[in-house]
């Protein structure tokens, strides 16, 4: 028979199980909500611009990663210089969104060459590293070193940009895709040259958006060559000053149609291109006219055009989603002919246009002549003034495989040095390579500015804090813990 203490004896042990099932099932539910959180957290920015959150086209790329990434960064947290230090946590923010984007694809490393001499050794022994502040993009056996101070936009001996996620993109697609895609750029008519300085018709700035980008560029000489060589992605024809041959139009011709070629050129209203031919194949009319802007909201004090009216199209949507202009010097037409519609094997699309107000010229004015709009020999507008056309051929199962590409613009001011990066100019050239290479996801990373947030207080604004947190928090919690101790009591 039992005893009262015997029944004691046993709520007690019965209580002591409880307490300890209790406290082993409370920490398995804390030990299983690190482990979840640490294999599915979610990372929020919410500084002002979205300073620590990668842009939608570099997004775009780690998604084809199909090797693993490793980041060594030789920047130390310790150091006692202000510049080191801000730039280990510039580095650091960066780097955390990059291994949250794609994780565990791209792994991080920071090594303290003076506390690290071991593994410096090992680094700089394997990768010719002969400075600090050096990051190292490597994938298998390729590897890309730069300074880390390239990561910072200077203006008068100041960072006033923050380029670091275009630099990173820049050497992960380096040495990610060992294949570059080949851009074959035009010479031999008075083309506008990659590797010119000049404002007006320099392409300096654009050659360097091409590097950046893991993008080889080479001449190519139609006259030269049997034809357009075989690892060309993409061949442009900008702005040339006397036509092309038509033993050279023929090689493009048979480009697009047998090599599954890609074709973008920039023309402008002064020059004769002699693509009429080549045009007329894909239903284009790219006359010589030029077009005429009346209106004075549409121009700049330059004379310059404002295009705001865009086609719902890749190469034009993010135009259209974040309400950007375009700004174009003298144009002329880039007209669809009226009889070649798009079919299911052809595609074609107006890019880009004038406003209602606007009309396409047969010539220039001459000085006793007036620049008015005549019904007889004149085009009314809207004038489009860019048209891409797109060629299908169709397989088994109903499938329609793009074949070809054309992209026709109607001017060659708005790639040059001198307005490549005004308005959305540098986002339609780089959307332009994208489709034309199939990397339609693919968006501009624009540099992100540096721009430093202060909280200036007043001495009785510091005084009102200091009684907040001294004595106002400590009454609060002391309060809402009387007010717990008395309902638990009641």
């Amino acid at each position: 028979m039992r005893t009262p203490a015997d029944e004691f004896t046993r709520a007690r042990w019965l209580r002591y199980l409880e307490l300890m099932l209790n406290g082993f099932l409370g920490l398995t539910l804390l030990l299983g909500l690190n482990y979840w959180s640490l294999r599915h957290y979610i990372r929020v920015d919410i500084t002002r611009g979205q300073q620590y959150s990668l842009s939608p086209e570099t997004l775009a790329y780690l998604k084809r990663l199909e090797r693993p990434l490793n980041i060594i960064a030789t920047v130390s947290k310790r150091s006692p210089r202000e510049r080191s230090s801000k730039l280990f946590t510039d580095m650091e923010n960066l780097f955390r969104a990059y291994v949250y984007a794609v994780r565990p694809y791209i792994t991080v490393e920071f090594v303290d060459i003076f506390r690290q001499p071991k593994r410096t050794q090992e680094i700089a022994s394997r990768y010719g590293l002969e400075e600090e502040d050096v990051i190292l993009v490597i994938s298998g056996d390729r590897s890309r070193q730069f300074a880390a101070t390239d990561l910072y936009e200077m203006k008068e001996g100041q960072r006033y940009a923050f380029r670091g996620e275009q630099v990173i993109t820049s050497a992960i697609l380096t040495v990610s895709n060992p294949d570059s895609p080949k851009i074959y750029w035009s010479v031999g008519h008075g083309e506008m040259e990659l590797d010119d300085v000049d404002s007006d018709r320099g392409l300096s700035e654009l050659a360097q958006l091409l590097q950046e980008r893991n993008l080889v560029w080479k001449r190519l000489d139609l006259s030269l060559h049997h034809g357009v060589p075989q690892d060309a992605a993409l061949v442009v024809i900008a702005g040339p000053h006397v036509p092309l041959l038509p033993q050279e139009v023929e090689k493009l011709r048979m480009y697009l149609s047998e090599q599954n070629g890609r074709l973008a050129v920039f023309v402008s209203p002064r020059d004769r291109h002699g693509l009429d031919t080549l045009f007329d194949d894909w239903g284009l009319l790219v006359e010589e006219r030029f077009v005429v802007q009346p209106r004075v909201g549409e121009q700049t004090s330059e004379a310059l055009f404002i295009i705001r009216d865009f086609a719902s199209h890749p190469l034009t949507q993010s135009h259209i989603d974040q309400r950007l202009t375009v700004l174009v010097g003298a144009c002329r037409p880039v007209l669809m002919y009226p009889d070649t519609p798009s079919d299911d094997h052809r595609s074609l699309t107006t890019l880009m246009a004038t406003d209602e107000t606007s009309w396409a010229k047969r010539s220039y004015p001459s000085r006793n002549e007036s620049d008015s709009f005549d019904p007889k020999v004149d085009i009314r507008g809207p004038i489009s003034i860019a048209v891409a056309s797109e060629r299908k051929i169709d397989f088994q199962l109903g499938l329609k495989i793009p074949r070809s590409r054309l992209i026709v613009f109607g001017n060659t001011d708005f790639i040059t040095n001198q307005h490549l990066n005004v308005l959305g100019n540098r986002m339609l050239v780089l959307n332009t390579l994208n489709w034309s290479l199939d990397r339609e996801t693919l968006l501009n990373i624009p540099p992100r500015r540096i721009e430093p947030f202060h909280i200036t207080l007043s001495q009785n604004e510091i005084w009102k804090l200091a009684l907040v947190l001294v004595i106002g928090l400590p009454i609060a919690i002391g309060c809402v813990g009387g007010m717990v101790f008395w309902f638990r009591n009641r």
